[in-house]
This record gives structure tokens, sequence and C-alpha cells, in this order.
């Protein structure tokens, strides 16, 4: 993103100044099967070697390796 003006947000009970044009990092949350991961994993070269996720199954951690 990129701030149209000057801008001072305030988050929780801090604050975060942006000038003008200032770019801002989004993070982008994509949402994957493991076997969708494992599939990107060895369509760019990689060997998927395991994979950690919280008791959930809401996040998971994967260890690639080069091929």
């Amino acid at each position: 993103m990129v701030s149209l003006r000057d801008l001072t947000v305030v988050i929780g009970g801090g604050r975060v100044v942006f000038g003008h044009d200032e770019t801002i990092f989004v993070e982008i949350s994509q949402k994957y099967t493991l076997e969708e991961v494992d599939s990107l994993a060895r369509a760019s070269g990689f060997a998927p070697v395991y994979n950690c996720s919280d008791s959930k199954s809401w996040f998971a951690d994967v260890i690639w390796k080069v091929v």
C-alpha cells in the first residue's frame, strides 16, 4: 500500500507516522492444503522434507530441500 497523505496511526497506545507516498508493507496470507504446499515445492525445484503444524492445524511451517 502507499500512503496518500501524511498520516499518523495510533495502534495500542503507540503512534506510527507515515509520510505522503510512503510504501506500507501488508502481509499476504494464502490458504493452502499441505498437499498443495508439497505440490508447490515440487513444481519449484524443491522436495518436501517435514511439515509441522499447530495443535489445531491452522498454521504450518514446512521444510523443503533443493533437489
